[in-house]
């Protein structure tokens, strides 16, 4: 009789997230459509069913700052915070979305946090670091990151070098300024 139970209820579980994974799964081919707001709709009503699933909140926060709605975009990463689902996953989307909302300071700190828990991307993190210092003037702090030995092989890459050559016309600039 308890044998019974305990598989009728880890069926139940099993078919609750199947569920849930199949709504989800919706909600990520609606984006892919940019049919963001239908999106949204199917996202909540996975997170209604299983609000645990720090997965779903990450992703709902991507497609509302695609829709320009960082504040929302954040309050819901901060839920995947609370569910400690700090991996490469929610870093991409942190940094995105602080980036889109120009909140320099928070990006420049989730630069740090991301890069102590381990995130991978390093190329991602100094690109964000670098926008983040643009978008504070800060020229001479760009010149700086980028001067270091660890840091000369993303000089490569089109959009760092560009923000490098900005940095440096306008610290020139600032410096006959003065």
């Amino acid at each position: 009789y308890s044998i019974g139970l305990v598989l009728l209820f880890a069926l139940t579980h099993l078919q609750a997230q199947q569920n849930v994974d199949s709504i989800f799964n919706k909600a990520i081919a609606l984006s892919r459509n940019n049919e963001f707001n239908k999106a949204i709709l199917e996202a909540n009503k996975a997170l209604q069913a299983d609000n645990k699933r720090a997965d779903i909140y990450v992703f709902t926060a991507n497609v509302l700052s695609w829709k320009n709605n960082n504040d929302s975009a954040m309050l819901l990463l901060n839920n995947a915070r609370k569910l400690n689902y700090l991996n490469d996953e929610f870093y991409d989307a942190a940094l995105n979305i602080l980036m889109r909302a120009q909140k320099n300071d928070s990006l420049l700190k989730v630069c740090d946090e991301a890069e102590k828990q381990g995130y991978k991307d390093s190329k991602n993190l100094i690109l964000k670091r670098l926008i983040a210092f643009e978008n504070k003037k800060d020229y001479e702090k760009i010149i700086t990151v980028l001067a270091k030995d660890e840091n000369t092989k993303y000089l490569d890459d089109k959009a760092i070098a560009d923000i490098l050559n900005r940095a440096k016309e306008k610290n020139s600039y600032q410096i006959i300024a003065v």
